[in-house]
């Protein structure tokens, strides 16, 4: 398994690590932020920091001002970004300290745009047992 990248933040700043994942593996290339603030409508704004994750899905967002922030993350190439939240509808908020290195927990990354192939878009269904049926996606493995 690929190890989470180590980086020392430069003095006086911080660091948020972490990973993000599609389907049990690394996703690489996935947009990720650090906000300070996140709203339910307009998502990320005030000071923001980026990062993208690596190969293996890991990233590092570094030089980042000691604080509380949210974590966005883009959902691949689409304009959405999903969040970890902290209960209903609130963003989880990330503690980043001076000369530190905060280990942010994994974010999960699904796709929206699922193609139903049967029972058909509001078709009737006569059974209390239907059965469901997709277009697969590439190398998908659940």
């Amino acid at each position: 398994m690929a190890a989470a990248p180590q980086r020392k933040p430069p003095a006086g700043m911080g660091n948020a690590i972490g990973r993000v994942l599609f389907d049990g593996k690394g996703a690489p290339g996935i947009e990720v932020q650090l906000c300070e603030e996140m709203r339910l409508i307009g998502g990320c704004s005030g000071k923001s920091y980026q990062g993208k994750t690596n190969k293996d899905g890991f990233y590092v967002i570094d030089k980042v001002k000691p604080g509380e922030y949210a974590l966005a993350v883009r959902v691949f190439n689409s304009n959405s970004f999903i969040y970890p939240t902290a209960g209903i509808l609130s963003a989880a908020k990330f503690k980043i300290e001076k000369d530190q290195s905060l280990a942010v927990r994994t974010v999960n990354l699904w796709k929206t745009n699922l193609q139903i192939a049967s029972p058909p878009n509001g078709g009737t269904v006569k059974t209390d047992k239907p059965k469901l049926s997709w277009k697969a996606y590439p190398n998908a493995a659940n």
